[in-house]
């Protein structure tokens, strides 16, 4: 497994990467990854329209951007096209701020995105019972926020953090 693989079933759980990082997302709509060019820094802010990828995944100015500290459902997994679809209707029609956390891959962001309101999206998405928080990145920041039934829902995310014999490319 190449380390693009790797890094790339660490942060989305899909297993390969073609010649896009995001082949391995089922979306009826492809995306189409332009390589970036400008360097991406911790600290760095972005800002434009989201296109929704999946529930933690968004396009941003042709930046693929992981929500910050949150781990939602692939589109592919149980509760992952509700995911999605919840993200898009915070997204829709909205221009996003966001601040980059973590530059694990080129043209990949991890960010913390924030609605024109003020609202963090990340919370937004716990709150609405949509994703889980993710203490690896969050530090559990946002798991007070996390609905009761969550960890229960979102089963295979909750193992895979725990590192409870799941495979994060299944």
């Amino acid at each position: 497994m190449s380390i693009l693989n790797l890094l790339f079933s660490r942060f989305f759980g899909a297993s390969a990467v073609s010649e896009s990082p995001l082949a391995a997302i089922s979306d009826p709509l492809p995306v189409q990854v332009a390589p970036v060019d400008r360097a991406l820094a911790v600290g760095q802010t972005l800002g434009g329209a989201a296109r929704v990828i999946d529930g933690d995944t968004l396009m941003v100015d042709g930046v693929v951007v992981r929500l910050w500290g949150i781990e939602a459902p692939a589109s592919d997994q149980p509760w992952g096209v509700e995911a999605k679809y919840a993200l898009i209707r915070l997204c829709r029609g909205k221009r996003l701020s966001l601040v980059v956390e973590a530059v694990p891959l080129p043209g990949l962001v991890m960010a913390r995105c924030r609605l024109p309101d003020g609202r963090d999206l990340a919370a937004a998405m716990v709150q609405a019972g949509h994703a889980l928080d993710w203490p690896l990145y969050s530090q559990g920041e946002y798991r007070a926020l996390e609905t009761r039934e969550a960890r229960a829902r979102f089963w295979r995310a909750d193992m895979r953090q725990r590192g409870e014999g799941f495979d994060a490319a299944a």
